[in-house]
């Protein structure tokens, strides 16, 4: 893993300790070698160096994980004790919950110093006003002879005193200005890091269903068939479906009644696309673009000729099946923001807007729609949200199988 930072560690400490704790437990011999400096330590809270490599060391040894699983409070709450189970289990997805968590920490983080530091220039202000008031106020009576002398001198004195302290709160209040510069330049960089984590963990989600494609060819044909670093290169372009734009009619009465796949018919087979075609009942047939186009095994998934191809193979789902309406929805990125235009044989080609995420949106969308509908992705969360929502899901192999067989 990358060189964490002490944010990064202190987010991970209840692991470290349970780490730790583990270690302590273990024989002499049974120590790996890397961490025997670690397990030899017996201060309080880690030194970097060593809390970087312990680290480092659990990210790439599970043995070592199961042994900090089984020390770890099983009923601790929070950010860390959540961040520390995310690291330690890893479950699908954690890397991108635990993004997620890196990020607020460093914006509430940023937060909390802005604001001491706002307040600590304030009270200094209020010292630099005080003093100055002080070093101002003349002498109520001028008493006579030498206690006049004295009281002068004295005053004289305070003025001097004033004077310095003036100067002094007046230097930490400059310096007080200069942390609150920096902690607003700190919180400017939280939110820009928290962005990029949220952008790291929508890349994060496109990866995860081309790594579900991936597992399926492997189950089905026993290979890989595609260099998962080639492939890792194109899932940035990867997008998930927009909406199916709503006609003008009147409110429906009641929700469309849910489609069930006959039985012994699978989601993932070519067989529910002829289902789908023989139904005389009018539906909605949303396509997840890119994630076909995937499936169909080209490099350049997301390119113009990509994308012809994937129309012209829905054309032919909507000629031999009228009483379909159907629409394939691409990401934004590659194509015009939010346009839509029609395709071959009527199918409507859609471009999500600029400011939303596709998921979400063909959820949305195929939830609230007017008929019964298919959603047809081989990202998972988009099925399980669709259904969750009433539609039907179908997996993209079953259309490309389809589109295979009929050549």
């Amino acid at each position: 893993m990358p060189d964490p930072s002490r944010h990064v560690t202190a987010l991970l400490a209840p692991a470290l300790a349970a780490a730790r704790t583990a270690l302590r437990r273990l024989d002499g011999d049974e120590v790996p070698a890397a961490l025997r400096r670690v397990a030899a330590y017996a201060g309080g809270r880690l030194p970097p160096p060593l809390a970087r490599k312990l680290l480092e060391e659990l990210d790439g040894d599970e043995w070592l994980r199961d042994k900090a699983r089984a020390e770890l409070d099983a009923d601790a709450e929070g950010e860390t004790a959540d961040a520390a189970r995310l690291f330690l289990d890893r479950p699908p997805g954690w890397w991108h919950d635990l993004a997620e968590l890196a990020a607020g920490a460093a914006t509430a983080r940023a937060d909390a110093e802005l604001a001491r530091s706002a307040d600590h220039a304030a009270r200094l202000e209020a010292k630099v006003a005080e003093a100055k008031r002080r070093a101002r106020a003349p002498v109520e009576e001028a008493p006579p002879d030498d206690e006049a002398v004295e009281l002068r001198s004295r005053l004289k004195e305070v003025r001097q005193d004033s004077a310095r302290e003036v100067a002094y709160l007046r230097e930490l209040a400059d310096d007080a200005a200069s942390r609150l510069r920096e902690a607003e330049r700190d919180a400017a960089e939280a939110g820009a890091a928290a962005q990029r984590l949220r952008e790291q963990v929508r890349r994060a989600r496109r990866e995860r269903a081309a790594a579900e494609h991936q597992l399926m060819a492997i189950r089905r044909s026993g290979g890989l068939g595609r260099d998962p670093l080639d492939l890792a290169r194109h899932l940035d372009d990867l997008a998930a479906v927009s909406h199916l734009a709503p006609t003008a009619a009147p409110a429906p009465s009641a929700p469309p009644v849910a489609l069930e796949l006959p039985a012994g018919v699978r989601p993932d087979d070519s067989a529910a696309i002829d289902w789908l075609v023989a139904r005389d009942s009018p539906a909605a047939v949303l396509v997840d673009g890119y994630n076909v186009s995937f499936l169909f095994g080209e490099h350049g998934f997301a390119s113009a000729a990509a994308r012809a191809r994937v129309n012209d193979a829905l054309g032919r789902l909507a000629t031999l099946g009228p009483q379909l309406r159907v629409v394939v929805v691409y990401d934004s990125a590659t194509g015009g923001f939010g346009d839509t235009a029609a395709g071959p044989a009527g199918v409507e080609v859609v471009f999500a807007a600029e400011d939303l995420l596709a998921d979400d949106v063909l959820v949305e969308r195929a939830t609230s729609a007017s008929l019964p509908v298919v959603v047809v992705s081989s990202d998972r969360e988009v099925r399980e949200n669709a259904e969750a929502g009433g539609a039907l899901a179908l997996w993209g192999e079953a259309l490309v199988a389809w589109v295979r067989r009929r050549r």
